[in-house]
């Protein structure tokens, strides 16, 4: 709507950028030249693209790998099947609303990278990711589109297949 107000009011270099903001997050920086020139981060996480996240977790074996997910979604038995898509290999789950109660099970990764992921990037991982750096947590990272974007990636993007072996869990229904 933005850019066809634009076009109507004299308006001639006028570009839309597909799917917003959203795909620059999702898009690794190897992949996006500059995208750290152009888009200022003021969050105080980082933004991971979901290509970044196997190397990410290679060069950190004593990162944490949070899901925020509510307990039945990571557990796949979420009432909408489509829901159900497995879980990052070795994540724990804490739901975001119950971070604040279950902060003693974390206290060892307060100096240690923390991926935090859900289904896509809603306010739950924003909010968790929050609610740990306000809690002195210094090295908070969340996956840019969660676990849907990292399994569409891996089945839709020639070359990323093997990002998907890092998801365990996926019922048959949904592989």
């Amino acid at each position: 709507m933005a850019a066809k107000w634009l076009t109507a009011n004299g308006y001639k270099n006028v570009s839309v950028l597909f799917n917003g903001i959203d795909a620059v997050l999702s898009t690794a920086a190897d992949d996006l030249p500059g995208k750290w020139i152009y888009l200022e981060q003021k969050t105080p996480c980082k933004v991971l693209a979901v290509t970044e996240i196997s190397p990410f977790l290679n060069s950190h074996p004593d990162r944490l790998i949070l899901d925020v997910r509510t307990k039945e979604e990571f557990s796949n038995q979420a009432k909408d099947s489509w829901r159900n898509i497995g879980q990052i290999k070795d994540a724990i789950n804490i739901a975001s609303a119950d971070l604040p109660s279950q902060n003693d099970q974390l206290t060892t990764y307060k100096n240690k990278p923390i991926i935090i992921y859900a289904f896509t990037t809603g306010d739950e991982v924003y909010t968790a990711a929050k609610k740990l750096v306000n809690a002195g947590y210094k090295d908070v990272n969340i996956l840019a589109g969660g676990l849907f974007n990292l399994r569409w990636t891996a089945h839709n993007i020639k070359g990323k297949e093997g990002i998907d072996a890092i998801v365990v869990n996926v019922p048959e229904v949904n592989l």
